[in-house]
């Protein structure tokens, strides 16, 4: 099987050096409320991108809107000028982050509330490690036993690697063609490794993943899945039928009921992975996997 690499927008892979990505390493929060903003609630957010510009710049644009004027910030001269300040992140994980300014504030407010709050704020990591002892993340080490401090991303769910398969995607396309509900895109899932090759859902027996000669990664645990799968990803708009979420639920629940139930319930599509040798990746490398015998 082959390897494609998805990158796009709705996630925040950002470049903080030539040559080194750092997955979600931005976030939005709310300064006053002390929480994070996810585009579960603001899901026209899925349509921001962001493109390194080179000598540490980045640059935010919306996908599908070029008209919406860009906004480009210096790294260095964040790290130089700012402080950081804290948030929760999801339940009851209190992290920090640098503040972009009210430049980035102004932009994000409009955009998101068509009007300025100061009190919305873009922060950058400060690259501290997370914990999962404390917080919301510890009851995931109950069920799994590759669950660990390393493999959890900057500002992710979980990890900052999750792995698709094309076939999965086509066999779910199927089924929503049998009920006339139009195709799916892998960008609704949101992954930025994508294998072709394999059967469809494969992946839920991967242990072991190396990528060509260099990357070798540890499945983690499976990739549940919320309603943010329902979002079109060129409009920013959840679908009236609440697909392909609805179809999931009827297929693909994690099998074992102790598991099912630390997850809500909800289904999974996709595996998450935690790095166990760096390297590098291309598009088209092949990619062996060692499977869980159970």
């Amino acid at each position: 099987m082959h390897l494609t690499l998805l990158f796009h927008y709705g996630e925040t892979l950002v470049e903080v050096q030539d040559g080194c990505l750092e997955d979600r390493s931005f976030v939005l929060f709310n300064e006053k409320e002390k929480n994070f903003i996810s585009s579960k609630k603001f899901n026209h957010l899925l349509l921001i991108q962001t493109e390194y510009m080179g000598g540490g710049a980045f640059q935010f644009s919306v996908y599908n809107q070029p008209s919406y004027e860009k906004l480009t910030i210096q790294v260095a001269d964040i790290l130089q000028t700012s402080h950081t300040k804290s948030f929760t992140l999801y339940v009851d994980e209190v992290l920090e982050a640098f503040d972009c300014g009210d430049l980035a504030s102004d932009w994000f407010a409009k955009y998101l509330l068509n009007q300025s709050d100061r009190s919305i704020r873009l922060g950058l990591s400060t690259n501290r490690r997370r914990s999962i002892g404390d917080n919301y993340l510890r009851k995931y080490t109950t069920v799994y036993d590759n669950v660990n401090d390393e493999d959890i991303g900057v500002y992710a769910d979980m990890t900052s690697y999750m792995v698709l398969n094309e076939n999965s995607l086509r066999d779910l396309n199927k089924k929503m063609s049998d009920i006339g509900v139009e195709d799916v895109s892998m960008l609704q899932f949101r992954g930025n490794i994508v294998v072709d090759g394999p059967p469809s859902y494969a992946e839920d027996t991967w242990d072991w993943v190396r990528f060509n000669s260099d990357v070798i990664t540890r499945q983690v645990k499976p990739c549940t899945r919320c309603i943010l799968t329902t979002v079109h990803p060129d409009t920013g708009r959840k679908q009236p039928d609440s697909q392909p979420l609805k179809m999931l639920q009827m297929y693909r629940a994690v099998p074992d009921l102790e598991r099912r139930k630390v997850e809500n319930f909800a289904p999974m599509f996709g595996v998450y992975m935690g790095v166990h040798r760096t390297g590098y990746v291309n598009v088209g490398d092949d990619v062996y996997v060692g499977c869980d015998d159970e």
